[in-house]
């Protein structure tokens, strides 16, 4: 039977219009494909109608299908984005073996910065594992975990930017910022060169992915985004990593990573990057984290999520959650 794509998109918009559920869900790859796409164009225009300057990459990585792609070479401030670039150089060492995962690292008090990270508190440990690093990095978004990384581990600002530009010319705006000898700022990137990097750290699989994989699974931050709307927790794994910032400049939220359906193996690819300008952070900036949940509601679906429940309530942006980086932190 032939679908009408664009009108099953709209009766989709209702949560309890279990035919359209149903018909949705039998419908060939190809035809859900045009839905969301249907989906993403509306709730894109939405957020350009509120002010919100969005980025937006989806991809089919198990069809090889791109099914969005917009504002991709757009300049958003990194935030913790950054983290997994760093961790991308890590990789590297720990698979040439320059460093292992049970190395330990030392730094000084002074090396703490402040942030949800087990090594962020004024009274935690100066010492650690590369492994237990790297997992505060990318579970907890450590701000101290990034700075022992780029500073401890491999070598630097100086040294980092250098392999960015000598390893990866796909890289054009992606640097740290450096401060000065041995502190510096996330800087920038673009929707593109987060893609690149996404493609890059799920390339290989070894103990060192897994790591990886390991940490953004069970990350702290699942009040926005697709993590925040998933219903079947038992089927559909988002492993993503979140950028935060409340700042004069631009107030940013990000959400980047992968969809995965444990039952038929299918994978979605995604780069979610809102920035508005309104400080401090208020309704624009709450528009825009509920935009991530949107967009991340009908890529759930189309990964084959569960339709939510009548007594059901999408989750909302929890003010109580580990706060956002405020202001740019020099690390």
């Amino acid at each position: 039977m032939a679908i009408d794509a664009p009108l099953l998109a709209n009766k989709l918009e209702s949560s309890s219009d279990m035919q359209a559920e149903a018909q949705f869900r039998e419908a060939p790859w190809d035809a859900k494909r045009l839905i969301l796409k249907l989906q993403l164009t509306k709730q894109l225009i939405e957020n350009q109608r509120k002010g919100i300057d969005t980025s937006l990459i989806v991809y089919d990585e198990t069809d090889k299908k791109q099914i969005y792609s917009h504002n991709t070479d757009y300049k958003h401030w990194a935030a913790s984005l950054s983290k997994l670039f760093v961790t991308q150089l890590l990789l590297e060492d720990l698979r040439a073996g320059k460093t292992t995962l049970d190395t330990v690292v030392s730094w000084d008090a002074s090396d703490r910065r402040a942030g949800a990270g087990e090594f962020d508190s004024d009274t935690s440990a100066t010492s650690a594992t590369v492994r237990s690093v790297l997992f505060d990095m990318l579970n907890r978004s450590g701000n101290t975990a990034v700075r022992v990384i780029v500073n401890k581990v491999l070598g630097g600002a100086a040294a980092v930017n250098a392999r960015y530009e000598k390893d990866y010319p796909e890289l054009k705006v992606t640097r740290l910022q450096p401060v000065d000898e041995n502190r510096f700022l996330l800087g920038y990137t673009t929707p593109a060169e987060v893609d690149f990097i996404l493609k890059k750290l799920y390339v290989k699989s070894d103990l060192y992915s897994f790591a990886v994989r390991d940490a953004l699974a069970t990350n702290i931050f699942n009040d926005y985004g697709p993590r925040s709307q998933v219903k079947d927790p038992d089927t559909i794994t988002v492993i993503d990593k979140q950028g935060q910032l409340n700042d004069p400049e631009g107030n940013n939220r990000h959400d980047v990573g992968t969809i995965e359906n444990s039952k038929n193996g299918h994978v979605l690819r995604y780069v979610l990057m809102t920035t508005n300008y309104e400080q401090p952070a208020g309704k624009v900036t709450d528009k825009a984290t509920r935009s991530l949940q949107d967009f991340g509601k009908d890529m759930l679906r189309y990964q084959g999520d569960r339709m939510p429940k009548p007594s059901e309530q999408p989750r909302t942006f929890q003010q109580g959650a580990p706060a956002p980086e405020n202001g740019r932190v020099i690390y």
